[in-house]
């Protein structure tokens, strides 16, 4: 390409421009790369109780409903937990950490 001196400035500049984009761009995927790697190590989340459930309820909308499942089961003798999860989801239950399955079938029988 035949190009008048004028002209080099003008390429030389669209050529920086290039290299830094380039240069972005590297930079980005490779702390993206990073911080995936770093996610991948870390222990998964959990959101789970000490041991077995026995869940009379779960995934609740509201404190009123899951407090109406608990008193339900509170009038039939049993000891009763509402657990808040979120400000959106409760959960209704008899029976929270116990060890074994056969303990949180217990609860329910």
């Amino acid at each position: 390409m035949n190009c008048t001196p004028r002209e080099w400035g003008n390429a030389e500049v669209k050529l920086n421009i290039l290299r830094r984009h380039r240069a972005s761009a590297l930079l980005a995927s490779g702390s993206l790369a990073a911080m995936m790697a770093l996610a991948g190590l870390a222990p998964p989340a959990s959101a789970s109780s000490s041991g077995w459930e026995a869940i009379l309820g779960g995934h609740i909308r509201s404190a009123a409903s899951a407090n109406t499942i608990a008193a339900q089961a509170k009038k039939d003798g049993f000891k009763v937990h509402v657990q808040k999860i979120t400000s959106t989801n409760y959960e209704a239950e008899i029976f929270n950490g116990g060890r074994t399955k056969a303990q949180a079938a217990a609860a329910c029988a």
